[in-house]
């Protein structure tokens, strides 16, 4: 799926599927620095999707911002939400 990525207890894989597009993402626990990323380009068939692996070993909650750009236009699109994984 990603080259040269070790998969280690507690990591996550974040996927978002939007066609020709620029992603960007921001994982953090709650009061803890961010993992930033830009999400790489997957293909399965004829679907294009944008994806990589987050550490969130521990139960959260968890920020994840979202941020796409889409070559047309140069804002942002962005969704923010919470996670909290069971263990």
């Amino acid at each position: 799926m990603h080259a040269n990525v070790v998969q280690a207890r507690g990591t996550h894989h974040l996927d978002v599927s939007i066609i020709d597009a620029s992603v960007t993402v921001s994982v953090s626990e709650l009061g803890m620095s961010a993992q930033n990323r830009k999400l790489e380009m997957m293909s399965f068939g004829s679907a294009v999707t944008y994806g990589s692996f987050f550490a969130m070993s521990k139960s959260g909650p968890y920020e994840i911002v979202i941020n796409v750009r889409r070559p047309i236009d140069d804002r942002a699109a962005t969704a923010r939400f919470q996670y909290r994984h069971s263990r």
